[in-house]
């Protein structure tokens, strides 16, 4: 079974993070990055899929040359280093997909609120959660961590992450079809024709709200 953790990169990470913010547009190119993380769960392993956030590179809360917020998905290759949780270990991951820009908790909020619910106990996307340099897990089958509320958001802040993620990572697919619904453009209301007034030989027009005899 694939786990999903979310990983904020920060000050340690500021090689990493300008390679991932140097694109401007939907990437599938994969890459490798290696985090140097203070705290991962025991259980990671190969084959986990990870988010990557792009966090700050300064302690003081001053602005950063990139937009903080979730700009990647990758795949966990595995990790390296001994001991204990709190201990330093060094995280690798294959990026697949990187998004044009981040997406923050605002961009989230702003355009996709109905939804901010479903995702707001995620490590990081939650509130007041500021860890850096290590790895969360995302557990979907808690309250506010439906990833396919989060994959469903994302598309519609910037669609076309559907599609990239089909290329590289299909079995995700399904994250995007369990909302699919939320997604589909509103049946055409001149076209909803109530049963009453429908009969054999009527004709459609989409000017007018009822259909028009023959």
């Amino acid at each position: 079974m694939t786990d999903y953790f979310i990983i904020r990169l920060g000050a340690d990470s500021e090689h990493e993070i300008r390679k991932i913010d140097a694109f401007d547009s939907y990437t599938t190119d994969s890459f490798a990055i290696n985090v140097n993380c203070r705290q991962v769960p025991k259980d990671v392993s190969h084959g986990d899929m990870a988010l990557i956030w792009l966090g700050t590179n300064n302690n003081k809360g001053g602005k950063t040359p990139w937009i903080q917020g979730l700009r990647a998905i990758g795949q966990i290759d595995g990790v390296s280093g001994n001991g204990d949780y709190g201990s330093t270990k060094t995280v690798h991951v294959s990026i697949g997909v990187v998004l044009p820009k981040s997406v923050t908790k605002m961009d989230i909020v702003t355009k996709q609120s109905a939804r901010y619910s479903e995702i707001a106990a995620m490590p990081v996307l939650g509130v007041n959660n500021y860890s850096s340099q290590v790895v969360q897990r995302i557990d979907p089958t808690e309250p506010g961590q439906d990833l396919s509320a989060l994959f469903s958001a994302l598309e519609s802040i910037l669609p076309g992450l559907e599609a990239a993620t089909s290329l590289a990572y299909p079995d995700l697919l399904p994250l995007f079809e369990a909302n699919s619904h939320l997604l589909a453009p509103p049946e055409h209301p001149l076209l909803r024709i109530p049963p009453p007034y429908f009969r054999r030989g009527d004709i459609l027009r989409v000017d007018s709200q009822y259909p028009r005899r023959g």
